[in-house]
């Protein structure tokens, strides 16, 4: 016998004021007369207040007491608790999408029936999903009810399987060397795990055709390009239907002749450019590789000006017209990148490059692009071409605080520096008129650089289609805070005090960022995972289940009907001695 709460039985305390209480009960007797006029002498008024007298034992008085100890008792937690001991086993299942595979029966449904035909009643189970990132399916030393319906509320759609970190969670739940049950698909990938992996194969070899690629650009104002890649993962050759919709109507349809282990590359064009597009190949046996949704592009213009002599301007210009979505403005002040060449002054634009004024005092340098170093840890300038690049500059002029991204020796020749939040002003130390860098391919490479960088800080999604697993780099530039909702497929799945910089691990689908039911930015999540359609690779393996070693748990279950009981005792007590006061009056 045990107390959980042994200051409660301070409420024993009770007991004697309840005693106490009864010293005082009015023994008063009813008694039926003829008259009053016998009693006229007798005082009209009594005393107030009853008289310490002897204790009259009653019915209503041993009920009290009992009421009142058994509360107690019910306060202190009084429990007579069940000692006992279980079998525990841990249990990894393959989270990864060819798991849903299968033509009368999956992997995973064949995984549920397996495991719920070994698990016993009477021992304990911890289910860990081994997908991109190990993830518990029900709480720890979970009975076999739980684990029945973490089962069958499961499937697996991860693109990949870690069973490292699947074995290394499943260890913690373990107290010795014991080995983990893992029940895949695909043992052959599991096998180096095997020392501490009891396989368990419940895959079956199949042929299978998946899109394992697609995207949507922007190619006119009212136009878009679709592209994808499809790949026949079987042992012979097959004719496929591929199917576009738009809007949930059909718009496009391409028959493709796919050879075993080969990719099928096709591009069509729409004018649909507000709607999402699904891509839809006929049903086979993963169901989940054939259908792609490819979400509206957005694109983010940039608007880039030049101010300097009028060749400059033209260098500028014809860089800038080879970059998408870019455009050459006269007016400095509308742009959001700015070339100045000379001491003119710089309007407030995101990125601003300036190159120095003509310095014919100064001494003039030269150096070829084998002498040039470029910080290959920026992309600005990680694929710059240098082969035949002739720089020219004006050693005398002080260097500017900022990244040194392109630098001859210790003077600096590109320096980048960021005074606020999503600017950037970039100082090109460059004689331009004694340079070959506008006759280079560096010159247009170094532009669209620029340009592109300038286009991530402008606000706007960066893309529209993303592959699961990647992060979502959203950059809504909103100020106002509150009332943020992240929707997919139209159900809300999270909500934001403030607007999100980075949204990670988004199962597929199709998403709506929306603040006060107004929908800000749109983008969507496709499974794109080569390695998971291929089924040919899957087989069936019976495990030894008997080798299985489990850990023994000693649990302490609580008695909870000694519970119950006293409640109901509480409540017989106390209405009987309500009872039994109420009739005595």
């Amino acid at each position: 016998m045990i107390f959980h709460h042994p200051w409660g039985l301070l409420a024993l305390l009770s007991l004697p004021v309840i005693v106490g209480l009864h010293f005082f009960r009015s023994r008063k007797e009813v008694r039926r007369v003829g008259g009053l006029y016998l009693w006229e002498f007798a005082r009209q008024r009594p005393p107030v207040g009853a008289r310490w007298d002897r204790l009259i034992r009653s019915a209503s008085l041993l009920f009290q007491l009992l009421a009142a100890t058994v509360a107690s008792l019910l306060l202190a937690g009084l429990d007579l608790p069940r000692e006992g001991e279980s079998r525990h086993f841990a249990v990894v299942v393959d989270d990864s999408l060819s798991m849903s595979a299968g033509v009368a029966e999956t992997s995973a449904e064949r995984a549920r029936k397996a495991l719920l035909g070994w698990a016993e009643e009477k021992d304990r189970f911890t289910l860990i999903a081994a997908g991109a990132r190990p993830r518990l399916l029900c709480e720890p030393f979970s009975r076999r009810a739980e684990l029945a319906a973490a089962l069958e509320t499961w499937r697996p759609l991860a693109p990949t399987a870690d069973f490292a970190a699947a074995s290394a969670l499943a260890g913690k739940f373990l107290v010795g060397d014991e080995k983990t049950l893992c029940v895949t698909d695909h043992v052959a990938a599991a096998t180096a795990w095997q020392s501490v992996l009891e396989l368990w194969g419940v895959g079956q070899s199949l042929g299978n055709n998946a899109i394992v690629f697609a995207d949507r650009v922007r190619i006119g104002p009212r136009r878009d390009r679709i592209l994808a890649r499809i790949t026949r993962f079987a042992d012979n050759d097959a004719t496929v239907e591929l199917t576009a919709l738009a809007g949930g109507q059909p718009f496009h349809r391409e028959n493709l002749t796919l050879l075993p282990d080969r990719a099928a590359a096709l591009a069509f064009e729409t004018g649909a450019v507000d709607v999402p597009i699904e891509l839809r190949l006929p049903e086979d046996p993963l169901v989940d590789d054939h259908v792609v949704v490819l979400a509206p592009v957005e694109p983010k213009p940039v608007r880039v000006a030049c101010l300097g002599p009028a060749r400059f301007r033209e260098y500028a210009r014809r860089a800038t017209l080879a970059v998408r979505d870019t455009f050459f403005l006269e007016d400095a002040g509308e742009a959001d990148l700015v070339f100045i060449a000379g001491a003119t002054e710089a309007p407030r634009a995101r990125h601003v490059c300036r190159l120095p004024a003509s310095a014919s005092g100064l001494p003039l340098a030269l150096a070829q692009g084998k002498d040039l170093f470029v910080d290959h840890g920026d992309r600005r300038v990680s694929d710059l071409p240098l082969d035949g690049l002739l720089w020219a500059w004006f050693p005398g002029l002080s260097p500017a605080p900022g990244r040194r991204l392109i630098e001859h020796a210790t003077q600096p020749l590109l320096v980048a520096a960021q005074p606020a939040p999503r600017r950037v002003n970039y100082d090109l130390y460059l004689a331009w008129e004694r340079t070959n860098l506008f006759r280079h391919t560096a010159w247009p490479v170094l532009v669209q650089a620029m340009i592109e960088h300038c286009r991530e800080d402008l606000p706007g999604m960066d893309r529209s289609n993303y592959r699961v697993g990647e992060t979502v780099r959203v950059n809504l530039d909103e100020e106002s805070d509150g009332g943020w909702t992240l929707l997919c497929n139209g159900v809300e799945v999270r909500r934001y005090e403030t607007a999100p910089d980075m949204l990670s691990e988004l199962p597929p689908g199709l998403y709506q960022l929306s603040r006060g039911g107004t929908m800000r930015a749109q983008f969507a999540v496709n499974l794109f995972a080569s390695g998971e359609s291929d089924l040919r690779p899957l087989e069936s393996r019976a495990a030894d289940t008997r080798a299985l070693v489990p850990s023994v748990v000693r649990e302490t279950e609580t008695h909870r009907r000694l519970f119950f009981a006293l409640t109901a005792l509480l409540i017989l007590f106390a209405g009987s001695g309500w009872a039994c006061q109420d009739r005595a009056r």
